[in-house]
């Protein structure tokens, strides 16, 4: 009777996991959705009904031409989830959750990842102590998130300065041509997230199949895939146009060529990142691109008090979601 009870209590609890890792893929629309299309929106180069199919087909081919690396990153190296349990999961998920509402309220995008990590990392420290965390792959996840700051920044600018110098002197004809490449630099943008930032919601998917025996070894499915790309899409459509009037408005005022230059940079970023399965953010990648290209215009083009605004809330998601990890696997733990 009590092993009865004990397994029920158990099944309760995976249900609520997998309610929350759905929230998170939910959210996520809202936060790096609403990212995505912060350019497209910007430059006024999409109609939304192209937009949003063209994002969902793009999300779900990335993890089927990039694998799932990512995945296996955010849901095996982390911390032993086998170890500490699905309590620690479901701590790291609340943390995730409440880092992106922050920044959602704030009209500001932060990175899923770092929330994930600090959330992961907090309550792992509560369960198990030190040895529950797989300080590698902490140090893995960091340093791929510091490197597409720098990396989105560095190839933005880059990229923007080599497409304003083949266009000079171009005719009204060849920008028309840049605005209708926005609709290939945003499908290569789309891969790129399906094959980093949304294989964040697989890889927590696959462990949690692990964790309730469901699953004999770490694996991401096809049936995973597509509900990470239904619940990311959905949450885009409800949530993700806050933060892209925001960004793609606020930051300085983007034409086509600003679009496209912050678009491909992205997408080439994050698509080596994912090829090498670093967990880097898209959402910061995308910034940081955006960041780059308005300093290679003009830097007093930009809106400073929106970039300290995006450094703000980027500073504060890790301890944020630290602590929340931290306190929800202390009360989950005395229930």
């Amino acid at each position: 009777m009590v092993h009865t009870a004990g397994r029920t209590v158990r099944v309760g609890v995976e249900i609520a996991v997998l309610a929350l890792i759905l929230l998170l893929g939910y959210l996520s629309g809202y936060n790096g959705g609403g990212n995505l299309m912060a350019t497209l929106l910007g430059s006024r180069t999409l109609p939304r009904w192209v937009l949003f199919p063209l994002l969902t087909v793009s999300i779900a081919v990335g993890p089927v031409i990039f694998g799932t690396q990512v995945a296996a990153t955010i849901g095996d190296e982390i911390v032993n989830l086998e170890r500490v349990g699905p309590e620690v999961l479901a701590a790291a998920l609340v943390a995730a959750a409440a880092a992106i509402l922050v920044a959602w309220r704030s009209r500001v995008p932060t990175s899923t990842s770092v929330a994930l990590v600090g959330g992961l990392v907090g309550g792992a420290l509560v369960h198990g102590g030190p040895a529950a965390v797989h300080w590698p792959g902490v140090i893995k996840a960091l340093l791929s998130l510091v490197l597409s700051l720098v990396s989105g920044f560095t190839v933005g600018f880059l990229v923007f300065r080599a497409v304003r110098w083949s266009l000079r002197g171009a005719s009204p004809r060849v920008g028309n041509a840049v605005a209708r490449g926005q609709y290939l630099t945003a499908a290569l943008q789309g891969v790129g997230y399906g094959a980093n930032d949304a294989e964040k919601t697989m890889g927590l998917l696959a462990a949690l199949a692990v964790l309730s025996g469901v699953s004999h070894r770490f694996q991401v499915t096809w049936p995973m895939i597509a509900l990470t790309v239904a619940t990311f899409v959905a949450g885009m459509g409800v949530g993700g146009w806050r933060v892209a009037r925001s960004i793609g408005m606020h930051v300085f005022r983007l034409r086509p060529v600003h679009g496209l230059s912050v678009q491909l940079a992205a997408a080439a970023t994050v698509m080596t990142a994912a090829a090498l399965g670093g967990p880097v953010s898209t959402t910061e990648t995308t910034d940081a691109a955006l960041l780059g290209v308005g300093t290679a215009q003009r830097p007093s083009m930009l809106r400073w008090a929106v970039v300290r605004s995006l450094l703000l809330v980027w500073g504060v998601t890790m301890p944020l979601a630290l602590a929340v990890g931290m306190i929800v696997s202390f009360i989950l733990g005395r229930v």
